[in-house]
């Protein structure tokens, strides 16, 4: 009943891909694998969601990105009221796993004194070693620094979403690395400003009926 209701604020379209904004970057892995998928099958199976009032894309930036390396001008997207639709937003966090507990410590304080001040979204930094630490920072910056350090310490990170359970995961020395919150204004801002979150920042949970709707790569021409 309740995704019967939701879907009134959803209508399925072909927009053109150039009138879209990513508010999220892409995984070039990722990307390859999708577009050899599409161009394998000769059709999209799935629509994209875009936030019909801005042109945002909430879901599919790799079909997105697949299609316009495959030089197709259309995709098939779900056209949603965001807000409406979009009740909440989780982010995934980072998990850095560490058998030396200095490096871990040396890691954190690089990335605060590299980091902390450079933006204006919250950050938090639990560990097993101290008090947990918030910053504000840019997620991009802090991305691409964090993973810059843990390859210079030789640590590993790895990405959870709200839903994977890490109580497994952390043992011993250990740090999670997670935005506090994002909101819907900061997910079209970032659109808005051409400065995309990182790859699979943001977490959108919706109650949307899966939409399985093919679409042949020359209908998207």
């Amino acid at each position: 009943m309740i995704r019967d209701l939701i879907m009134r604020y959803v209508r399925l379209e072909l927009v053109r891909l150039s009138d879209l904004l990513p508010h999220e970057l892409i995984e070039v892995r990722r990307l390859k694998k999708v577009r050899n998928s599409i161009k394998s099958l000769g059709k999209v199976l799935k629509p994209v969601i875009i936030d019909e009032a801005t042109g945002v894309i909430i879901d599919g930036h790799h079909r997105v990105a697949a299609l316009k390396s495959l030089g197709l001008k259309y995709v098939p997207a779900l056209l949603i009221r965001y807000t409406e639709v979009i009740k909440e937003i989780g982010t995934f966090s980072y998990l850095i796993k560490g058998s030396n507990e200095e490096v871990l410590q040396l890691l954190i304080r690089k990335l605060i004194k590299e980091c902390e001040g450079c933006g204006n979204a919250e950050v938090i930094i639990s560990n097993s070693l101290s008090s947990p630490y918030i910053i504000r920072s840019d997620l991009r910056i802090m991305s691409n620094t964090l993973m810059r350090l843990s390859r210079e310490l030789s640590l590993s990170v790895i990405k959870l979403s709200p839903n994977d359970s890490c109580e497994k995961l952390i043992r011993g020395a250990y740090a999670v690395i997670k935005p506090l919150v994002i909101t819907h204004k900061d997910v079209i801002k970032t659109a808005y400003l051409s400065n995309p979150y990182p790859p699979r920042t943001t977490y959108h949970v919706t109650k949307l009926k899966e939409v399985v709707k093919p679409f042949s790569l020359n209908q998207l021409r």
